[in-house]
Order: C-alpha cells, then structure tokens, then sequence
C-alpha cells in the first residue's frame, strides 16, 4: 500500500508500504572454506519512497526462520565440530536493511543484525556442550582405568589384607602375653616379699631363744 504524490512540494512522490512472508531463500556459499551456506524462509516488512529528487530509499526489516547452514569440513576438526554445532543452533535471525540509490544510481546499503548475537550465543552453546563432553569422557576413562588397576591388583591386595590380618592377630598375642609376663612377674615379686619377710622373724626367733639360752647359763 502507498500513496503516490506529484505536487510540486511534495516532500515524497511514493511513500509505500510493503510486507512479504514465506519468501525461501537459498544462499550457496561455493567453495570458500569455512563460509556456511544457507537456506530457510524470508519475511519482510518495511517501507519504500522516492524523494522529490528521484532518490528511492528502502528500510526493511527482514527475518530468517527455520535456517539451515551447510558447512562443508576443514581443518582442525575441533573447530569446524564446534562451528557446525553452532550454526546448528541458529534458526532464526533478523536484519534492518536500509537501501538508498541515488538518481545517478549510486548505491548505499547499510545492515544491522542480531545474526553476531545469535551466533554468539550459539557458540557459547557449543563450547559448554564440547566441555561437557570432555568431562564425560575424562570421567569415563578415570572410572575405566581404576576399575583395571582393581583388577590387576586384586590378588595383591588380598594378600596384603590376609597378611594385615595375621600381624593384627600376632600384635594381639604379644600384648595378650605381656599382660601375662606383667602378671606373673607381680606375683613372683609379692612371693618374693612374703619370703623375706617370713625369713627375718624365723632368724629373729632364733636368735632370741639363743640369747636366752646364754644368759640362762650364765645364771
């Protein structure tokens, strides 16, 4: 829809309106490494005028949905898995287009896109998910690893419990036996005692019946 003004004064000959959708698009990127192709379903909504000058200017706002990127493989393959990871989480984007073409028909075209966000946003995506992926597989090989030293060392380690084992058993003798020794060598000494106790009053006895029987003589 537009309206189309002659007037001498008239600031603009045409002011249009205009809106598109289902519009397929295809992009072939060639041969250039690294560059995606593209393929998905246009929109677009904007305006179209024609200066008093004959200056035509166009804005539009043009959104991509449902896009697809081809990407053929380079090198390293770290890299191109993660930009084809990326691409892949694009699937829509928006432009603001702003086209003017002079009466001498020169051009000037000027873009703003979200497309830097979006792929931006995608990339962080993919690096998350890589590094995910990388744990995972850290992960796995460490459990893997472990579970063959268990293995390898099984009978190792049994022999060292069975041997752990019978020195805890032996270290229990040995103090089961010192309390033994300990009680014993009490005993002896209480013995010992009682022996050298009993030995003084049998001596002192007899010693003391002898004086008697020297001073009974005397008398």
């Amino acid at each position: 829809s537009g309206a189309l003004d002659f007037r001498p004064t008239a600031e603009k000959r045409l002011d249009s309106r205009f809106s598109a959708t289902g519009y397929p698009i295809a992009i072939d990127a060639g041969s250039a490494p690294g560059v995606p192709s593209l393929k998905g379903t246009l929109a677009a909504d904007g305006t179209a005028s024609i200066l008093q000058d004959g200056t035509l200017a166009v804005d539009a706002t043009l959104t991509v949905r449902g896009a697809t990127f081809g990407l053929s493989a380079f090198e390293p393959a770290f890299a191109y898995d993660m930009y084809r990871r990326a691409l892949a989480n694009v699937t829509n984007f928006d432009l603001a287009v702003r086209a003017v073409i002079s009466p001498d028909r020169d051009v000037d075209v000027a873009v703003e896109s979200d497309v830097d966000r979006v792929i931006n946003a995608a990339v962080q995506k993919a690096v998350a998910e890589k590094i995910g992926e990388v744990r995972a597989e850290i992960r796995k090989y460490a459990d893997s690893w472990i579970a063959e030293q268990k293995t390898a060392y099984s009978a190792e380690i049994g022999k060292f419990d069975s041997v752990s084992s019978k020195a805890t058993s032996a270290l229990s003798d040995i103090a089961s036996g010192q309390k033994s020794v300990e009680a014993k060598r009490s005993e002896l000494e209480a013995r010992a005692k009682q022996l050298a106790t009993g030995g003084a009053t049998d001596a002192a006895k007899k010693a003391s019946s002898s004086a008697s029987s020297t001073v009974k003589k005397l008398f």
